[in-house]
């Protein structure tokens, strides 16, 4: 019984982090015109809050419209993430000093 109730609350959880980076992709897909696979806005949730993933959507976006579209996929993953990575990095001091 403990199991099917565990195995319940792991799909349940896979479902609504699917919704979360269904909307992420929605919100990626009205900004930039190159799409990623869902898969990877999973793995952006994995290392990232909500606000940064979403930071860096806005700074990639901006970027690519700098760059008049000029971006692979490739090159778009990685300066979100970077730029996701630059976030954190730059809130960690913040946090710690509250702590």
């Amino acid at each position: 019984m403990t199991q099917d109730l565990l195995a319940q609350d792991l799909a349940a959880e896979r479902e609504a982090n699917r919704k979360v980076a269904e909307e992420f992709s929605a919100t990626w897909d009205s900004l930039i015109t190159v799409q990623l696979p869902l898969q990877q806005f999973l793995v952006w949730m994995s290392q990232f809050e909500p606000a940064v993933i979403r930071y860096g959507i806005r700074e990639t976006a901006s970027k690519f419209s700098r760059a008049r579209g000029q971006m692979s996929e490739d090159y778009l993953i990685r300066f979100c993430s970077k730029t996701m990575k630059n976030k954190t990095g730059r809130l960690q001091p913040q946090i710690q000093e509250t702590a």
